[in-house]
């Protein structure tokens, strides 16, 4: 058992002396400059990352703007060539309406000269009636 308590502290000496080893100041001190030289490592990492992310978001920024502005000019192509359309349409539907209105006067006059024409006849007539007729019947048909 003496033999045995001797190894484990032997054990517990190398273990002791290799602890004291790694928090010597030279240990940690190349841990830290392990460390640092890392950190600088993925610190360029990022920053070459976000410098490729900024140059793609700039290049889409760009190709959105183009997009867009090409979207812009269609719609108004698009509106202008609806509007010119809807005045031809409202044009040919005016001229129609105009036309037929005219035809519509003209075919009224026409009935009113008729009418006119007919009257005139008639008074004509109703004069002749009244010169062979008795004078109450004249008075009567002026009525």
């Amino acid at each position: 058992a003496l033999e045995q308590v001797k190894a484990d502290q032997e054990d517990l000496r190398v273990v002791l002396a290799d602890l004291q080893e790694k928090l010597s100041g030279d240990h940690i001190s190349a841990v830290v400059a392990d460390v640092e030289v890392k950190l600088r490592a993925d610190q360029e990492a990022l920053r070459v990352e976000m410098a490729d992310l900024q140059a793609t978001f700039r290049a889409d920024g760009e190709a959105l703007g183009i997009q867009f502005s090409d979207l812009r000019s269609k719609l108004t192509a698009c509106a202008s060539k609806v509007e010119m359309e809807a005045f031809s349409v409202f044009s040919a539907r005016h001229s129609s309406l105009s036309t037929q209105l005219l035809q519509a006067q003209d075919a009224l006059s026409a009935e009113v000269s008729k009418l006119q024409a007919a009257a005139s006849e008639l008074k004509l007539k109703d004069s002749a009636m009244c010169v062979e007729q008795p004078l109450e019947v004249c008075e009567h048909s002026e009525l």
